[in-house]
């Protein structure tokens, strides 16, 4: 897990948002567990109101939920709106791959392989198993596309949507798919390297689309964590 401090120049509000996203999306705070703002606040040895102010925003963004006498909750996972940012993903990120093959450079594959290479390492039944850190790599993976097309902007407003996404994709690797995802990550750098772009766009909404095929499965495994 990760040792949180708070960044140079972060307000404390930020700071307790971040703390908040990172456990929510890594399931350290479980779908339908009841949080506190005072031992948030006691953890982050921050004082509460910021603490109620990122719980604020993230209540606004569905991550969380708030009832009076009743207390604070983490959401479940809403399976329409991970079947949305799905659809949306695949509308965005198909086309940037396909864009990406007339702009890639040799130093942006380097970046997707070495991403690649470090996701075996940390891969369910790897030598260092740890899917904390297979999803930071997963995401960074994605986001190298949105950097290679020069769409800052649009990852950056994607992830105002992408948490509830997030925490599927991280339970998801308890099922054992990160084999299949990492297949699918190389199939989608082969095209990129044979300048490709309809193999690139097709293996890219694949990818994608396995999200939801997953959400069944673990809808199954899992049945007190979905809405």
């Amino acid at each position: 897990m990760e040792n949180f401090t708070q960044k140079p120049g972060e307000t404390a509000r930020e700071y307790a948002q971040r703390y908040l996203l990172y456990q929510i999306i890594n399931l350290n705070f479980e779908p339908g567990q009841k949080i506190s703002d005072v031992e948030i606040s006691k953890e982050l040895n921050i004082s509460r109101t910021p603490v109620r102010e990122a719980i604020l925003s993230l209540t606004n963004g569905q991550l969380i939920e708030s009832y009076p006498q009743r207390g604070i909750f983490v959401s479940l996972i809403n399976s329409e709106i991970v079947e949305q940012v799905c659809t949306m993903r695949k509308m965005i990120e198909g086309p940037l791959a396909e864009m990406s093959c007339a702009l890639v450079t040799q130093s942006n594959l380097d970046n997707l392989y070495d991403t690649i290479t470090l996701q075996k390492d940390y891969a369910s039944g790897g030598p260092r198993e740890n899917f904390e850190k297979f999803l930071s790599l997963d995401i960074a993976f994605h986001k190298e596309f949105y950097d290679i097309c020069g769409m800052s902007f649009i990852y950056d407003t994607m992830q105002n949507v992408m948490p509830h996404f997030d925490r599927q994709r991280k339970l998801s690797y308890h099922i054992a798919i990160s084999d299949r995802v990492i297949n699918e990550h190389l199939a989608i750098c082969r095209a990129l390297e044979n300048k490709d772009p309809a193999a690139a766009g097709r293996a890219m909404v694949e990818h994608i689309s396995t999200a939801l095929v997953d959400q069944g499965i673990l809808k199954k495994k899992f049945p007190d964590y979905f809405l």
